[in-house]
C-alpha cells in the first residue's frame, strides 16, 4: 500500500508512520509546503530503507482554516500566490482555469 500526504498533519504523519513500521506501506509521499514537514522529515528519515519515500508536489491548498506558503519564494511564483504570499488556489483545476505559466509551477 501507498500512503499519502505525510507531512500534512501531525496525526495523518502519525498513521503514515505506524503503517510503514508495521510493514502495511512501502511507499509514503511527503509535502514539503505545510508547517509540520521538518517534524515529519526527522520521523521519516529513520524509517527502514524497504520504505521508499517521493515528493507529493504541491501547488495548492484545499484545506479550510489551513493556509500553506509555497517553497520557493512568493516573488518568484506570484500566479500561484495571494498578496500574503499563501497559495491562492484550493485545487489544480483552479491552477489550470487561470493559466498560471508552467515556468512558475516549475520553480515550485
Amino acid at each position: 500500500f501507498r500512503a499519502d500526504d505525510a507531512g500534512a498533519f501531525p496525526g495523518l504523519t502519525a498513521g503514515s508512520l505506524r503503517a510503514a513500521r508495521a510493514d502495511r506501506v512501502r511507499n509514503l509521499s511527503v509535502m514539503v509546503p505545510p508547517p509540520h514537514f521538518a517534524a515529519a522529515a526527522r520521523e521519516l528519515a529513520a524509517l527502514p530503507p524497504t520504505v521508499e519515500l517521493g515528493l507529493h508536489v504541491t501547488l495548492n491548498c484545499e484545506w479550510l482554516g489551513l493556509r500553506w506558503r509555497p517553497c520557493a519564494p512568493a516573488a518568484e511564483v506570484p500566479a500561484l500566490v495571494d498578496a500574503e504570499g499563501y497559495f491562492r488556489f484550493a485545487t489544480p483545476n483552479e491552477i489550470h482555469a487561470a493559466a498560471v505559466p508552467v515556468a512558475q509551477l516549475m520553480i515550485e
